[in-house]
């Protein structure tokens, strides 16, 4: 709970923001919450699955979402090779602009 809430109070995104789902199917959910005022946002993946899973990141200021920084990841894998990894049954928060 407290990792919860440490997350929540990381950015505005989670107060007043929007929320767009990226993908969502039976095994993961990827889902932003942003804020256009402040331009900040943080991007939930949810990994449902019984296997460890990677998602591609795209760094990119062209790209709606950019300039990348974990701001919860439980087993510290981070960011490596433009891609967050997520455990199975797991999630990672990452913070970034928009």
């Amino acid at each position: 709970m407290k990792q919860l809430s440490k997350i929540r109070k990381g950015t505005r995104a989670f107060e007043q923001g929007a929320m767009r789902f990226i993908e969502c199917n039976d095994n993961v959910c990827v889902f932003a919450r942003f804020d256009r005022i402040t331009r900040e946002a943080a991007i939930i993946y949810l990994n449902k699955s019984t296997k460890g899973r990677s998602f591609e990141i795209k760094n990119d200021k062209t790209a709606m979402f950019y300039d990348f920084e974990p701001a919860f990841d439980r087993y510290g894998k981070g960011i490596r090779d433009d891609k967050v990894h997520v455990a199975p049954f797991d999630y990672a928060v990452l913070y970034c602009k928009i």
